[in-house]
């Protein structure tokens, strides 16, 4: 592949464009590199006459070598050119040499991914793969009916335990939804009941608030009539006062005999 130098557009006195050059081209290797680790494991570990992951990386690595090709042959014509023009880019020897020896690198490095990819071994690994390939076909022809009707019985009975998990699916919803209205049943029956006892309560609550304010009329009745019966006591004699006593004793009896008759 032909090349162009870098430096065979650029004007006396413009700036070195190597270092930009030279990272694309380091960039490119890495890219390179990786491929060709990916290359290999699918030929050691794959049959590659039936791998399309081997097929598409040997396609993209030839693709990056021989860009890759290109690239260093234009370095190399870059050198050249900076050796028969020095006056105008004026660098070192020893940055020449370093330059020199990237160069080098790069291309030992391609050329050696090629010849990996052309080697014997590689060459011998790909045909062994393809009668391999053409060995299982030839095998798997006879057993492709025997393949289709297992296939098919796999079918038929993925097909009937999907039913069967479908009718227990069903089972199990009616018996949960009978569960559920015998739960809402005994609800409305906790909830009567337990608005029985609330308003029982309720009622309770009501007759001894009655009964305890009848009881404070009747102790208050009963203090009032002690009062009364201790004045009089003061004011009246003897004979008088326990005639009144006794007659309020009386009235008082009758008194609770009415209250307690009321209730």
């Amino acid at each position: 592949m032909e090349g162009r130098s870098p430096y065979s557009h650029v004007p006396q006195g413009q700036s070195d464009p190597w270092n930009e050059v030279r990272d694309d081209v380091e960039t490119s290797l890495s890219g390179a590199r990786t491929l060709f680790v990916e290359w290999e494991n699918f030929l050691r570990n794959t049959n590659t006459a039936n791998s399309p992951s081997f097929v598409f990386t040997q396609k993209e690595l030839l693709r990056a070598l021989t860009n890759l090709e290109g690239d260093v042959q234009n370095l190399q014509l870059s050198l050249q050119e900076i050796v028969r023009r020095r006056a105008d880019f004026p660098i070192t020897e020893g940055e020449l040499n370093n330059r020199k020896q990237f160069v080098s690198n790069a291309a030992n490095t391609i050329q050696k991914m090629r010849a990996a990819m052309n080697s014997d071994d590689t060459r011998n690994k790909i045909e062994k793969d393809k009668r391999e390939a053409l060995m299982h076909q030839t095998k798997s022809a006879g057993g492709a009916a025997r393949l289709e009707a297992r296939e098919k019985a796999v079918e038929e009975d993925n097909e009937q335990f999907l039913q069967s998990q479908m009718i227990e699916k069903q089972r199990i919803m009616d018996e949960q939804s009978k569960g559920l209205d015998q739960v809402r049943v005994h609800l409305a029956s906790l909830d009567h009941k337990a608005r029985l006892i609330r308003d029982e309560l309720e009622d309770q609550e009501k007759i001894e608030e009655e009964v305890l304010n009848q009881v404070e009329e009747t102790n208050n009745a009963i203090v009032s009539v002690y009062k009364k019966v201790d004045k009089l006591i003061d004011q009246s004699s003897n004979t008088t006062s326990w005639t009144i006593i006794g007659v309020l004793i009386a009235l008082l009896v009758i008194l609770l005999v009415v209250i307690f008759y009321i209730k």
